[in-house]
């Protein structure tokens, strides 16, 4: 019986690490530092005078950042902060240029089983209507 019970406690603690280990370890290396997000910041201004320059020559802003390329930006400026790739949405009106986490996405209904619903949901986002940046823990 005592053999069984280590022989079950070892197959249980073996699982556990191989979950632990499969998990996507991405977010880890998310930086939202104040120093990454002054950066982010920085790298984000050609972005948004291409909007800008865009918005003079057109009715409505651009419907995706690619819109820009090439004649109002050679390439977009890489984010540093989380997934450190931009997000871009257009309500016709303003618009909201982002980076997201590198995972954002819940974790299988059996992670959060074993280990809880965590899981790394942040934004770094700029509104066009009030001309400012701030976190979002969506």
């Amino acid at each position: 019986m005592k053999k069984h019970l280590i022989a079950t406690c070892v197959v249980l603690i073996s699982s556990i690490t191989a979950l632990v280990l499969a998990w996507p370890s991405s977010t880890a290396n998310d930086r939202w530092d104040d120093e990454a997000k002054q950066v982010t910041i920085e790298r984000a201004q050609p972005i948004i005078k291409a909007i800008d320059a865009y918005r003079k020559d057109h009715p409505d802003e651009p419907d995706s950042l690619d819109d820009l390329i090439p004649e109002y930006l050679d390439e977009l400026p890489s984010p540093l902060v989380g997934g450190q790739k931009w997000e871009y949405h257009n309500t016709k009106r303003s618009y909201q240029l982002s980076v997201p986490s590198s995972n954002p996405e819940p974790p299988s209904l059996l992670w959060m089983m074993i280990f809880g619903p965590s899981f790394d949901d942040r934004y770094f986002m700029y509104y066009r209507t009030s001309d400012a940046w701030e976190m979002a823990d969506l």
